[in-house]
């Protein structure tokens, strides 16, 4: 059980979420969680006023508003740092919550010693279990599988993007999300270097919610573009070389021919074009890379 109910604070990039983000704000203010809620959302250049609807019907909600998309985590990173909560809980527009699931989230996270991420148990609109898997092989990627223990408390290589929750002072220290990934990537990449310091990433099966993905069923040139821009960028970052000398001529050669014979020549087109732009930024990624991890072991 809680044994103290720290402040959360909910942080929302909105892209066009005018007709999902009321149903996420109504599962956030039905918590029967006794500690202060406060909810910051970050308007990231939506066409479909998202800013205005916000406005009217959800006063009380904190509004960031970009001129032009930035990306998931430049928002993220925007609401964090005018947030005032102990704690932070990454989420996306299109989602809600169980009602428990704020308690299940704190509880976790104070049921063990070194705990950096809680996430908790994603279900999609069918009630199906959506995480992928618990763990990630660098071989293909940050390539989820593994999805032994579903209904336990479990350590985990990442944490969904959808539910992240993270104390603020150590989001803080470890500069919070990288901006360099558009919106595929920041989730798998922050819950990298957390457990680089050697704190857990923790999954409890207790704290619910539930993912309409409306946003990926129909991707187009840019959001696949975003996608493997994204993969690829995380693997120049944090992969091994030898993780790279067999990710990379799988990326390049063996999954294009794939597509081929799908005929998906539009994901051809964006897998080239990301790896060129990963080429071309290489040296960015690699100074971000020394930048982050020069930075001391955050305490708990």
């Amino acid at each position: 059980m809680v044994q103290k109910y720290p402040s959360i604070s909910v942080v929302i990039p909105c892209l066009n979420g005018r007709n999902t983000i009321g149903n996420l704000l109504k599962s956030i203010y039905s918590q029967q969680y006794q500690g202060k809620i406060e909810v910051i959302a970050t308007d990231d250049g939506s066409t479909d006023g998202t800013s205005d609807y916000l406005r009217k019907s959800w006063p009380t909600v904190k509004l960031i508003k970009f001129a032009k998309t930035q990306g998931s985590a430049p928002a993220l990173n925007a609401a964090a740092k005018k947030s005032t909560g102990n704690y932070i809980l990454a989420t996306n527009d299109d989602v809600t919550f169980d009602k428990n699931a704020f308690i299940a989230l704190v509880d976790c996270y104070q049921s063990q010693q070194k705990v950096g991420i809680t996430t908790g148990k994603m279900l999609d609109s069918k009630d199906q279990f959506a995480i992928p898997g618990f763990r990630i092989n660098h071989y293909l990627g940050y390539h989820p599988y593994d999805l032994k223990d579903k209904n336990k408390i479990r350590q985990c290589d990442w944490a969904v993007g959808a539910c992240l929750f993270i104390k603020k002072d150590l989001f803080k220290k470890i500069n919070g999300f990288d901006e360099g990934f558009i919106f595929c990537g920041e989730e798998y990449d922050l819950a990298f270097r957390i457990r680089q310091f050697g704190l857990k990433v923790l999954y409890t099966p207790k704290a619910i919610f539930y993912h309409s993905f409306n946003r990926n069923l129909n991707p187009n040139k840019e959001t696949l573009f975003a996608h493997y821009r994204g993969k690829i960028r995380y693997m120049f970052k944090n992969g091994r070389i030898d993780h790279l000398l067999i990710f990379l001529p799988l990326q390049l050669l063996a999954i294009p021919f794939l597509y081929i014979f799908q005929g998906k020549i539009i994901n051809i087109y964006a897998l080239y074009r990301a790896f060129i732009w990963n080429l071309i930024n290489l040296p960015k990624t690699l100074n971000t890379k020394n930048r982050v991890y020069g930075i001391p072991t955050p305490k708990i």
